[in-house]
């Protein structure tokens, strides 16, 4: 029984790690008043979905954007999500929960304040209801970096 679990387990790692869930990019767009906006996008593999944000009372771990020091910029507003979440009834935490799926683009406006290079990650925990599984929290990082006019942001 053992060797069964520990082929069942090496088989559901090597599935995960040959196609990633979620495929993540970073962009900057720079608006007209000077302030710019942190564009993460995300691709969620079919059939997995994510916890939204603006989900209010899941049990389990919500997106967010983390930034490890905001000495330099002010963040404006709340962040946004195109397209909106939706809301369903999750049976492995028997409550209603706001998911995301399948392509989804997280945005954050910023005010500069003096020129600054910051570490950030966003976290995310990733469920799927056809299988009735769940895995931990995940963390993605990425570095913005605003000297003068030029702002830029690379991750991974």
């Amino acid at each position: 029984m053992r060797h069964f679990i520990l082929i069942i387990l090496l088989f559901v790692g090597f599935r995960t790690t040959s196609q990633p869930l979620v495929n993540s990019s970073y962009e900057i767009k720079h608006l007209e008043n000077g302030d710019f906006k942190v564009v993460i996008s995300l691709n969620i593999l079919k059939g997995w979905n994510m916890i939204s944000p603006f989900s209010k009372d899941s049990v389990w771990h919500k997106f967010k954007i983390v930034f490890d020091d905001t000495t330099n910029f002010n963040l404006i507003g709340n962040i946004t999500e195109i397209p909106e979440s939706k809301t369903i009834f999750e049976n492995l935490q028997n409550q209603n929960v706001r998911i995301n799926t399948g392509a989804i683009m997280f945005t954050q406006k910023i005010r500069k304040l003096k020129n600054f290079i910051v570490n950030g990650h966003i976290e995310y925990m990733l469920f799927s209801i056809s299988e009735g599984t769940a895995i931990p929290p995940c963390d993605k990082y990425f570095t913005i970096i605003s000297l003068n006019k030029e702002t830029f942001i690379y991750g991974q």
